[in-house]
């Protein structure tokens, strides 16, 4: 049983199903071909998402400074409402 095991370990960390494909040249240019229109959808489509990004970063951007003002502001009520004679 023992032996049975270390067996089938051995088998499944060799992957190789014993079938050798040669690649067509058919075969190989679409591949190539496919690879080469990702490449270029890819290209395409990164030109047309990086305006759009660029355009929301400068709005978080915007964002973040109106928010940190109000923060600032809040803060600055906070202390002053804290600090008086009553205490």
């Amino acid at each position: 049983m023992d032996r049975t095991m270390d067996t089938l370990a051995e088998t499944n960390h060799r992957c190789h199903i014993g079938i050798d494909l040669a690649l067509t040249p058919l075969l190989q240019t679409a591949r190539w071909s496919a690879l080469f229109l990702g490449m270029l959808y890819g290209k395409q489509r990164f030109e047309y998402l990086a305006p759009i990004a660029a355009e929301e970063r400068k709005i978080e951007e915007a964002e973040k400074a109106t928010r940190e003002e109000q923060e600032r502001i809040a803060k600055a009520l906070a202390e002053a409402s804290t600090d008086t004679i009553l205490k």
